[in-house]
């Protein structure tokens, strides 16, 4: 994982603005570019205190303190060529620095080890990328289907897990904060259902204890995934598919087009 903190200077007065101007370009950067998504900071404590009193080029003495930005991108060559022409890019992009006086990179950082804890997931609350209900599609023909979802509907791919056929296992498009896992059956077979809904839990086995408890027919029993998720798939009264698990979209990203 790649890196980047950023000091920013905001316009006296102007500070709320531009964190409302620097949360639209993130966004932006995430749907367009393939960032990991970013965190602003404003400073407090002794180092803020001594920062104020001493001046530096963050500020003159007593003057308003810079903000820091902490963006995380899957690798450095994808923070190296972000951009975009879409117009939606380049309007949050221009709002954004408008709010700003100056900015600098202050730092360029590859992980050495991380064991950062989401505290969403303690928490029991849904994941912090896309929502805690993804929707999963299966096509006769994936590969066409991800390029027309690609070209048609804007989305992005950032994650393709072949099969041992040649076709697609699973992949992840995104557009916006929206995922959509798109697949599908090994030489163009569909399993149990042609679409699922991917239901986010903190606790598979307890929910899937309920499900069965209260009747609920098991497609797919539950189960440790190997790429590190748990869970099950049932059918409601009607015969829609549900996929219970804890897995999160965006766990394996690497980066858009990756297969």
């Amino acid at each position: 994982m790649f890196i980047a903190i950023y000091e920013l200077h905001p316009r006296p007065g102007h500070e709320e603005a531009f964190a409302a101007a620097w949360a639209a370009f993130t966004r932006a950067i995430f749907q367009f570019c393939g960032s990991r998504g970013s965190r602003l900071h404003t400073q407090v404590g002794a180092a803020a205190t001594s920062s104020s009193v001493q001046g530096s080029e963050a500020g003159s003495e007593g003057g308003p303190l810079p903000m820091i930005a902490y963006a995380q991108w899957p690798d450095r060559a994808t923070w190296e060529r972000a951009g975009s022409e879409d117009p939606d890019f380049i309007a949050a992009r221009n709002a954004m620095f408008e709010l700003l006086t100056s900015s600098r990179t202050l730092y360029e950082l590859e992980t050495h080890t991380d064991l950062l804890m989401r505290a969403t997931h303690d928490a029991g609350q849904a994941p912090a990328r896309g929502d805690a209900m993804t929707a999963s599609v299966l096509y006769r023909d994936p590969h066409a289907a991800i390029a027309w979802l690609t070209r048609v509907f804007g989305f992005n791919t950032r994650l393709i897990v072949p099969d041992a056929d040649g076709g697609v296992q699973h992949s992840e498009l995104v557009l916006g904060s929206a995922v959509l896992f798109v697949g599908g059956g090994s030489k163009g077979e569909t399993p149990h259902a042609d679409h699922t809904l991917c239901i986010w839990v903190k606790d598979p086995d307890a929910h899937y204890r309920r499900a069965v408890a209260e009747g609920a027919h098991i497609v797919q029993e539950l189960r440790d995934e190997h790429y590190g998720a748990r869970g099950y798939v049932a059918t409601d009264l009607e015969g829609h598919s549900f996929y219970f698990s804890d897995y999160v979209p965006g766990d394996h990203w690497t980066e858009p087009g990756t297969q």
